[in-house]
C-alpha cells in the first residue's frame, strides 16, 4: 500500500501559508473586511492594511512605496507592464509600430500578452526573441551585439529566475545593456522574492513583478512596481482605484497578508533550511546514480538552491508525476499554468532539448518546511518507477 505521508516538492508552483502566521492572518479576516474606498473608520481601517503593506513590500524589493501597484497576481502584472509599454509607445508615435524583445524562456503569461499585442489590430507590436544557451542562460553578448546594431526598441522583458530551470539569469548586465540604449526593461521577479535579495533601485528596471502565493501569501494577489523616467502605466482595468490606473476594489486581506508574509521575511523569519543547496546537490548526484539517463536541466548554470529539472529518457514526465502522486509526493511537470498542456516545455526547447527529453521532463522545487527526509522518499521511489515506465 502507498504511503499516504505527503513530500511536497512543487513550491516553485505554490506554496503554503506558514502555519505561525494563522493567528495574524485571523485578525486580518477580521480587520479588513470593509471597503477600502469607504470613507468610515471600518474602511480607513482596511485602507490602511493596504498601505502598511505598500511599505513592507517597498522595503522588501526596494523601491518606493507609491510605486507598487497591487493586481490580482503576476499574470495581470505582465500583462499591464507590457500593455503599457507597447501603448506609451503608441501615444509618443501612433504611425510606428511597437517593438518588443522577449527572452525565449519568459513565463507563458509574458509570451502570451505579447503573442496577444502582436495580433490586436490597435497595437500591431513587433515581437522577437532573445536567446539562450542550452544550459537556459541569457546571450548576454548576442544581447549586446543586436542592441549595438538596433536600439529602436519599446521594451526588453527578461526574467530574472526561470521558474521550470530555477536557472538565475544575468539580469544586471541585461538591464544595464538596455539603459545604456535607452531601452525601457520588464523583469519577472516571481521566483527571486524570498529566494535572492534584491534592490529594484539599484537594478534599475523599469517594471518588476511578483506574486503572493510563491512565498506564502494567498493566490490571488500580486503587485507590479515601476521606477524610472516617465513611470508610464496604462489603465488595463479601468476605475478609480490605485490612481485610476487599475480599477476594482482592492482586497485587503490578501494584500495585508502578502505584506505580513514580507515583513516577517525581512525580519529573518520565514527562512529557507541553510543545507538546501547541499540537498539538492546529493540529491540530484544520487538521482543520476540511481537512474540511468536522467539529465539535470541547466545544471552547469547558477540556479536556485530549491530547483531540480530533470528530464529522464525514453519516458512520459506525465507519468512519473502521476505514479509520484500515488506515492504521496507531489512534483510537477515545470511552469503549473500549463501542466495539462500536450505541449512540450517551451524552456526545454528554447534550450536546445527534443520533444520527447522535454516531455519526460520533472520538477522537484523545496521550500521552507522541506527536510532532508522528503529527498529520501523520492529516491526511495522514483528508480522503481522509472524503471517500470521503460518496462526494465
Amino acid at each position: 500500500m502507498p504511503s499516504l505521508a505527503a513530500v511536497y516538492l512543487d513550491h516553485n508552483a505554490s506554496a503554503p501559508v506558514p502555519e505561525e502566521l494563522f493567528p495574524e492572518s485571523e485578525k486580518l479576516l477580521k480587520q479588513g473586511f470593509a471597503n477600502p474606498s469607504s470613507i468610515h473608520e471600518a474602511g480607513r481601517r482596511s485602507r490602511r492594511l493596504i498601505s502598511e503593506a505598500a511599505e513592507h513590500a517597498a522595503a522588501f524589493v526596494d523601491c518606493d512605496p507609491e510605486d507598487v501597484y497591487w493586481t490580482s497576481g503576476a499574470s495581470e502584472s505582465n500583462s499591464w507592464a507590457l500593455h503599457s509599454a507597447v501603448q506609451s509607445a503608441l501615444e509618443k508615435n501612433p504611425s510606428r509600430v511597437p517593438r518588443l524583445l522577449i527572452s525565449a524562456i519568459e513565463h507563458e503569461s509574458v509570451q502570451l500578452a505579447a503573442k496577444a499585442l502582436a495580433a490586436r489590430s490597435d497595437s500591431r507590436a513587433e515581437l522577437h526573441s532573445i536567446p539562450v544557451d542550452a544550459d537556459g542562460v541569457i546571450r548576454v553578448e548576442a544581447l549586446k551585439t543586436r542592441l549595438a546594431r538596433d536600439a529602436d526598441w519599446d521594451l526588453i522583458s527578461v526574467m530574472h529566475v526561470n521558474n521550470e530551470t530555477g536557472v538565475i539569469q544575468p539580469i544586471e548586465d541585461v538591464v544595464a545593456a538596455a539603459r545604456s540604449h535607452g531601452v525601457p526593461t520588464h523583469v519577472d521577479c516571481v521566483q527571486t522574492l524570498g529566494k535572492i535579495p534584491i534592490s529594484l533601485k539599484r537594478l534599475g528596471a523599469n517594471y518588476a513583478t511578483f506574486s503572493g502565493h510563491k512565498i506564502g501569501a494567498p493566490k490571488g494577489v500580486g503587485f507590479l512596481a515601476i521606477q524610472g523616467e516617465g513611470k508610464r502605466l496604462t489603465a488595463l482595468v479601468h476605475g478609480k482605484q490605485q490612481k485610476g490606473l487599475r480599477g476594482g476594489t482592492e482586497n485587503p486581506v490578501s494584500v495585508a497578508m502578502f505584506g505580513l508574509v514580507l515583513s516577517e521575511m525581512g525580519k529573518g523569519r520565514l527562512a529557507y533550511p541553510k543545507g538546501l543547496e547541499a540537498w539538492r546537490d546529493e540529491f540530484e548526484a544520487k538521482m543520476r546514480d540511481a537512474i540511468p539517463g536522467a539529465v539535470i536541466h541547466g545544471k552547469r548554470a547558477r540556479r536556485l538552491p530549491n530547483t531540480t529539472y530533470v528530464g529522464f529518457e525514453g519516458i512520459d514526465g506525465d507519468g512519473v508525476l502521476m505514479n509520484l502522486d500515488l506515492e504521496g509526493v507531489a512534483a510537477s511537470s515545470g511552469s503549473a499554468c500549463t501542466s495539462g498542456s500536450v505541449d512540450p516545455s517551451h524552456v526545454l526547447l528554447a534550450m536546445g532539448c527534443d520533444k520527447a527529453m522535454a516531455r519526460s521532463s520533472v520538477r522537484f522545487s523545496s521550500g521552507r518546511n522541506t527536510a532532508w527526509p522528503d529527498f529520501e522518499k523520492v529516491l526511495e521511489v522514483l528508480p522503481g518507477i522509472v524503471r517500470r515506465m521503460r518496462g526494465l
